[in-house]
């Protein structure tokens, strides 16, 4: 390889042209390097300038827009609550005229006359009553027989034995008074065995029945059996609680 000295060195050897070349090629990278620098550095001087405020008085743009935005929301945060107060303040001032308003027509009319209305007596419910035949001579004494012959029975049932003391009241072939057909012989066995004395205290429910069956009858039976079944007299009608109907 040839070399030459150049520079104070030996180097390899290059032609003159290329060495011219080489040198202009590296003049103007470092020419380069410095506008680079030199616009990068200028770049950086116009920011940092535009940026920084240059004073405590003087403020640059972008502080400037920053305020001016804050001052923007505080103003409409400003204007929404007075609007408000403002609001807040007819309102109430509204409903104060509307008070005093009604407050004065009140003192204004009249005090309306007071109705007196009069007191109406409310008659007590009573039972209406019933014309007893003088047939139906002692009601106290049915009272007493129904007791003792189906005190152990519902309100129908109670009715049904007052009902056919009452037919038989009412029937040609009986006696024509309650204290016949009781006291007929062997025909209610509670008189017979002195049942009925026992049975003294006569209860509200033989009352009530005792009462609807005067008013309207039933049925139209005329005996009523207690033995568990129908007896030989009459026609058997129907079985209710603890005794046998049968008609004549």
């Amino acid at each position: 390889m040839m070399t030459e000295y150049r520079n104070g060195k030996f180097r390899p050897y290059r032609p003159k042209q290329k060495r011219k070349t080489a040198a202009f090629i590296r003049s103007i990278c470092n020419f380069r390097c410095l506008s680079t620098g030199f616009f990068v550095i200028a770049f950086l001087l116009i920011l940092t300038a535009w940026l920084m405020p240059v004073s405590d008085a003087d403020t640059g743009p972008a502080k400037k827009l920053y305020l001016d935005c804050n001052s923007y929301h505080l103003e409409e945060d400003q204007l929404i609550e007075a609007e408000s107060a403002r609001i807040s303040a007819a309102v109430e001032s509204y409903t104060a005229k509307q008070e005093a308003a009604a407050l004065a027509s009140f003192a204004e009319a009249p005090p309306a006359a007071e109705t007196i209305v009069p007191e109406t007596p409310v008659p007590e419910p009573s039972v209406p009553e019933t014309s007893v035949p003088t047939a139906y001579d002692d009601i106290d004494l049915l009272c007493n027989m129904v007791e003792a012959e189906a005190g152990n029975q519902d309100l129908m049932g109670k009715r049904l034995v007052a009902c056919v003391a009452l037919n038989r009241v009412d029937n040609p072939n009986w006696p024509d008074t309650i204290t016949g057909v009781i006291t007929q012989p062997g025909q209610f066995a509670s008189y017979a065995d002195g049942g009925m004395q026992r049975f003294s205290v006569i209860s509200d429910a033989t009352r009530e029945a005792v009462r609807l069956e005067l008013q309207q009858r039933s049925y139209p039976a005329l005996y009523y059996f207690t033995a568990d079944g129908y007896s030989a007299y009459g026609t058997p009608y129907f079985q209710y609680g603890d005794h046998y109907f049968s008609t004549r």
